[in-house]
């Protein structure tokens, strides 16, 4: 039997997101192909989105076993100045400058695509041996629950992801082309 969680640690729900992303060409772009890079990088970037009032971590768990994890964030305020330097100094030192400094252009370029009031869909994924349980609706329907209303934003760099998102109800909104990343920006509105 499925379970959500709010309570799962932060490197479990790592774990699954790195292993989630590890062929997904933004994270390899921003980190590389190396497993512990990427793992630490959303370490890190997790625990950023933790230090913002009113941001979620859910994770779909069979016994301990952490199968799906999904990370939103409030429309504002940003992070603080200093949880985005610390941000920087853990990421830069653990996975390199070139991972803050990519992160840092992909969030330029997408962050003024983002409508005003929007919740963020920072993160979805599902670990490889839960896939094709729906997983991925699971948690769209608690962030739903959770959220009541509000509309939802998010980007993918994997052209292969848009018609899943759209067929769970997303449209896409942009388009742009960043060096060898094609990148997506959709919405989903609220559920009235």
């Amino acid at each position: 039997m499925f379970e959500i969680r709010e309570d799962v640690s932060l490197e479990a729900c790592a774990r699954v997101l790195a292993g989630a992303f590890a062929q997904e060409p933004g994270m390899r772009w921003v980190c590389g192909t190396v497993p512990e890079t990427q793992r630490r990088w959303f370490t890190a970037t997790l625990a950023l989105n933790d230090s913002r009032p009113g941001a979620r971590r859910y994770a779909v768990t069979r016994g301990e076993e952490v199968l799906a994890v999904a990370v939103v964030s409030p429309p504002a305020p940003p992070p603080r100045l200093f949880q985005q330097l610390r941000w920087m100094a853990t990421v830069g030192g653990t996975c390199g400058w070139q991972c803050v400094r990519r992160t840092l252009r992909y969030l330029d370029a997408t962050e003024p695509l983002k409508p005003e009031g929007m919740w963020t869909l920072e993160f979805i994924g599902v670990a490889e041996g839960a896939r094709g349980q729906g997983l991925t609706r699971v948690l769209l329907s608690r962030i739903e629950e959770e959220l009541s209303a509000q509309s939802l934003f998010l980007t993918t760099a994997d052209p292969r992801n848009v018609p899943m998102y759209q067929h769970l109800g997303f449209s896409e909104r942009h388009a742009l082309s960043m060096e060898e990343l094609s990148i997506s920006a959709m919405t989903r509105a609220g559920r009235h």
